[in-house]
């Protein structure tokens, strides 16, 4: 439903099913922003953070936005190692499921006019582009 969605406004979307496909991904193409969800191991488990885990493994030139339960959102923002700091990646982003796809396609270009994709120019190229992992 959510690749659909990016497709249908404008964006090429790869899929994962499995963080070692999407590091063999990340490894073959250029990726301009990648989707990750908190809970890649086990999504009844509120102690799962490998999303986050597999976020801090990616080049840091890639941005990432992190899907969260709502619930989850304050406690990750929270989190003193995420914190956007002179010690945290400022190239993640969250959202939480629960706002709707719209609020996350509206991150996910706040995403990339913060951290432009190298492979096109947004302003002189009206077809978009957003090769997601994981």
């Amino acid at each position: 439903m959510l690749s659909e969605f990016l497709a249908r406004n404008g964006y090429r979307v790869f899929l994962t099913t499995s963080s070692v496909s999407a590091y063999g991904l990340l490894r073959e193409k250029h990726i301009d922003l990648a989707i990750i969800d908190l809970r890649l191991v086990n999504d009844d488990d509120r102690g799962d953070w490998s999303g986050v885990v597999f976020a801090w493994s990616i080049e840091p030139s890639t941005p990432k936005i992190i899907l969260v339960e709502s619930s989850d959102v304050s406690a990750v923002r929270a989190h003193p190692s995420l914190r956007p700091s002179l010690n945290g990646p400022q190239d993640i982003e969250f959202a939480a499921k629960t706002e709707g796809l719209e609020a996350l396609l509206q991150t996910v270009e706040e995403m990339l006019l913060r951290f432009p994709p190298n492979s096109i120019d947004l302003k002189e190229n009206p077809t978009k582009k957003l090769e997601a992992a994981a």
